[in-house]
């Protein structure tokens, strides 16, 4: 859309990238074109303060994610946050589907 490249490979572990195609995919326009198509008619992603606003969100969720990792893993050791997932929410999956939710901008 508007010609960045994002240079995530020289982070990219065989560990790390089913996670980074997963956050991307369920977040980033650039990336999933359905996404890409949902928001075109809300946000020019062209224009910075339009990517600011629809990326906050998922940086804040990231954040939020990642604090609750260190959480977790320093109250219950190293699968403390993967405990804490599957008794949260392990039993609200069912399937291999992966979902994602585009929220309406603000008028």
């Amino acid at each position: 859309m508007n010609g960045w490249e994002y240079d995530f490979w020289k982070y990219l572990t065989d560990e790390n990238k089913a996670y980074l195609d997963a956050v991307l995919y369920a977040v980033d326009p650039f990336y999933n074109k359905e996404i890409a198509g949902i928001i075109s008619e809300m946000y020019d992603m062209n224009e910075k303060e339009d990517m600011r606003e629809y990326f906050s969100l998922p940086v804040k969720c990231l954040i939020r994610i990642e604090e609750s990792i260190q959480t977790r893993t320093n109250e219950r050791g190293a699968s403390g946050y993967f405990d804490f997932l599957e008794s949260h929410l392990g039993v609200s999956i069912d399937d291999e589907k992966m979902n994602y939710t585009v929220v309406q901008r603000k008028s």
